[in-house]
């Protein structure tokens, strides 16, 4: 594996551990409101490295497009909450993992793994890009509705919605602006600044909340990472035999399958950021998910474009 896609696994493992070992920095950087600035040069940068090709999005890409927002967007919400119900997950714990499953799809791994399993990445290019504009007015509605029924939280979906909209909107669709006025090509070490922010806001959230973290046993984390591959391979099953009602072919299948069942971490943290003062035990969740379905779908990939070398050879 690449020192890029190691880049944001290895440097989550050593954002927990310095946390751990030194957290005086980290705490500094919560107190004075750093996590929110991280976030917005995420989806700047995001905005900014995003290369908009010209593919035929005919028909089916429509069909395959709804069908990839209803299952992620709605179908993933309503999986968390059985997650937590069939796990017996309380607390900050249960509130990350159904904020993970409430976002879209991450803006930049789908896309990636899609084109290592030799899927349509044209096709996952433009879901990512769709849904991650729709997730950001659905995810306030969705959970007001499971935050209340599994965590009895209300949350005001207004105000949820106008920091979302401020804190990643406005900077992606600003940085989509920026490239174009300034026909700038993003250079290649660009791709770093959006990982190195989540890991950066990770450890800032980690710091303040070191004590409760350690009273997360192995067992817990077992449960998490249960939980989370349950959502996700029930997510990629959904999106894979919905694809085949619809007769689509084996590239975009595989695009449908990873970009409906992956979810975004920075979204996530994003948005726990808005809703708690100190949400450092409730990234645990979002961070296993995150790591669950990247290594899972990597390996998954592998064998999917291996699989396919050996067919187009016979």
């Amino acid at each position: 594996m690449s020192f890029k896609k190691l880049f944001l696994p290895v440097g989550l493992l050593l954002a927990i551990a310095i946390a751990f070992a030194a957290p005086t920095c980290g705490a500094w950087m919560r107190e004075h409101g750093f996590i929110p600035v991280f976030v917005i040069v995420i989806f700047l940068v995001s905005g900014w490295r995003l290369n908009m090709k010209e593919a035929k999005l005919n028909r089916k890409f429509i069909y395959a497009l709804l069908i990839a927002m209803a299952i992620s967007l709605i179908g993933g919400p309503f999986l968390a909450m059985a997650a937590v119900k069939m796990f017996g997950l309380t607390g900050m714990l249960a509130l990350g993992l159904i904020v993970m499953s409430c976002g879209p799809v991450t803006l930049s791994s789908a896309t990636v793994i899609t084109d290592l399993a030799k899927g349509n990445a044209v096709w996952a290019l433009f879901m990512t890009v769709i849904m991650n504009i729709v997730g950001i007015f659905s995810i306030p509605l969705m959970l007001q509705f499971t935050l209340r029924e599994a965590e009895g939280v209300n949350i005001a979906p207004g105000k949820l919605l106008f920091k979302l909209i401020l804190l990643v909107l406005l900077p992606f669709i600003v940085g989509v602006i920026a490239k174009k006025a300034f026909k700038a090509k993003p250079e290649a070490i660009t791709g770093y600044i959006p990982s190195l922010c989540v890991i950066l806001t990770v450890y800032a959230a980690f710091s303040v909340s070191k004590d409760l973290l350690g009273s997360n046993s192995f067992f817990d984390i077992f449960i998490l990472i249960a939980a989370a591959a349950f959502i996700h391979f029930s997510l990629m099953i959904a999106a894979w035999f919905a694809g085949k009602s619809i007769s689509s072919g084996p590239a975009e299948l595989k695009a449908l399958a990873f970009v409906s069942s992956q979810k975004t971490l920075p979204i996530a943290i994003s948005v726990l950021a808005i809703l708690c003062d100190n949400p450092g035990v409730a990234i645990i969740p979002c961070l296993i998910f995150h790591l669950t379905q990247l290594f899972a779908d990597s390996a998954i990939a592998s064998h999917m474009a291996t699989s396919g070398e050996v067919c187009s050879k016979q």
